[in-house]
């Protein structure tokens, strides 16, 4: 009996610790990770799928400078070799060679047992592919380097498109709360009023219809919340299930630097012109690279051997052991080949000048994206400026509308439409500020500054 008692507290231990454990577990999941627009740049930089994938390319590259450069290092290779020949191989020899002529004799050269150990180092004496080879294996390097930079600064600008709209978001949420906390008191406000019969029952549906207006909205914008916090754990490269919040900061406006309207452009610092910039460089390495092939070639390679040949596999007989060594030089000289490295060489000359043309349209585009960047940000700068009086006079004047709707002076409907006025002023200088974050983001990507903005 007490056996049995003693096996159900056991039971009873390990369920409890069991559901501590969960308790624990849940908690620990359940802890909100908070980011600022920096840390998520940060985190994004560091953990990003496509940065990550580009930092393996970038390494990959970089091996494969090392393994161009060893191919002007000496090559040394050993082998061994073991031959057991269980039938001798039996060539016809004529007679004449053994006294007996006019015959033929068949004749079994070597030996059953053949041992070889050898070793091997050849040297490239002259080759100038082999450096152009290096030089043509750093620029890939280059190009992977500025590609990867290119990855980056497409993270961080996506990273901080949703973040922006995230704040918007957020921000449009707090204001629809604020309205509802309102629209609870002008209920209980107009409640009363009916009860008085000072005004009519509509006036007070109209309000209950209102206010369930405003919980749609709520509810609509708290789904969008959800996805765009999802989507900025893609682009940062957090595990979806991971809880976070951003900085609930309030939106500032921030007046436009002086520095934005006397800066100008650096077109060397913008990386497609660097890009195309290498491929060109590129282009002129392989160029360069066919027109070394019509040298010469010359090449230098020492073997030497240690060699066991016996019919009894006796390796300790020192007569059956024999060795040699010799040195040899090959020289390749090119003569003719139907002038296909001249049509190669061709065909260079014309990517070079089509790459020329890349060049040439991609700067007047930069120019261009910069003035439009420029001009965005001023029109932004502008309409958020006259949104932040609208907004204002619209709480004032909203402010004034409620205040004589309670003292009866107003009615329910000019109410709802000061409340609808300022909303839609309140959302409108909300977005006016993001589009100005925006244009500020988009004037610093086509200057190639948007890794300024990390940490």
């Amino acid at each position: 009996m007490n056996s049995f008692k003693n096996i159900n507290s056991i039971k009873y231990t390990l369920w409890l610790l069991f559901f501590l454990f969960n308790i624990l577990n849940v908690k620990a999941q359940q802890e909100v990770t908070h980011l600022t627009l920096e840390k998520c740049l940060d985190y994004g930089l560091e953990n990003n799928y496509k940065v990550v994938k580009s930092q393996y390319d970038k390494q990959e590259k970089t091996f494969a400078t090392k393994e161009a450069k060893s191919k002007v290092q000496p090559q040394v290779s050993a082998s061994g070799q073991f031959d057991n020949y269980m039938k001798l191989e039996t060539s016809i020899m004529p007679g004449e060679f053994f006294g007996q002529p006019g015959e033929q004799v068949f004749v079994n050269f070597g030996t059953t047992y053949n041992y070889t150990l050898s070793g091997t180092l050849s040297q490239v004496i002259f080759d100038p592919s082999i450096f152009t080879d290096i030089k043509v294996a750093r620029n890939v390097e280059e190009l992977s380097a500025i590609k990867s930079k290119m990855t980056k600064e497409e993270t961080v600008y996506n990273i901080c498109i949703v973040y922006y709209d995230l704040l918007k978001s957020g921000e449009e949420l707090d204001k629809i709360h604020e309205l509802l906390s309102q629209k609870d008191t002008s209920l209980m406000i107009t409640q009363k009023q009916v009860e008085l019969g000072v005004t009519h029952e509509i006036e007070l549906n109209r309000a209950k219809v209102d206010r369930s207006m405003l919980e749609v909205s709520e509810r609509n914008l708290q789904a969008t919340i959800s996805q765009q916090m999802n989507y900025l754990k893609v682009l940062i490269g957090m595990p979806v299930e991971n809880d976070i919040s951003v900085d609930k900061a309030p939106l500032t406006f921030i007046e436009v630097p002086e520095a934005f309207m006397s800066d100008s452009i650096n077109i060397g610092s913008i990386t497609t012109i660097q890009q195309l910039e290498v491929e060109r460089e590129q282009l002129l390495l392989k160029k360069k690279g066919y027109q070394l092939q019509y040298l010469p070639t010359l090449s230098a390679n020492i073997t030497g051997a240690y060699q066991y040949q016996s019919d009894n596999f006796e390796l300790s007989t020192k007569n059956s052991w024999s060795d040699y060594a010799y040195i040899g030089f090959k020289l390749s000289i090119p003569l003719y080949d139907g002038l296909a490295k001249q049509s190669k060489i061709n065909q260079v000359n014309m990517q070079l000048s089509s790459l020329r043309k890349d060049l040439e349209h991609e700067k007047q585009v930069t120019y261009n994206n910069y003035f439009n960047a420029i001009n965005q940000l001023l029109s932004a700068y502008q309409s958020t400026i006259s949104q932040q009086e609208n907004a204002q006079l619209a709480e004032k004047v909203y402010a004034q509308t409620k205040a004589l709707y309670h003292q009866g002076k107003m009615t329910y409907v000019e109410l709802l439409s000061s409340e609808a006025a300022v909303r839609e002023a309140q959302f409108t200088y909300i977005a006016e500020i993001i589009k100005y974050k925006k244009a500020k983001l988009e004037l610093k990507k086509v200057k190639g500054e948007l890794l300024s903005l990390a940490g």
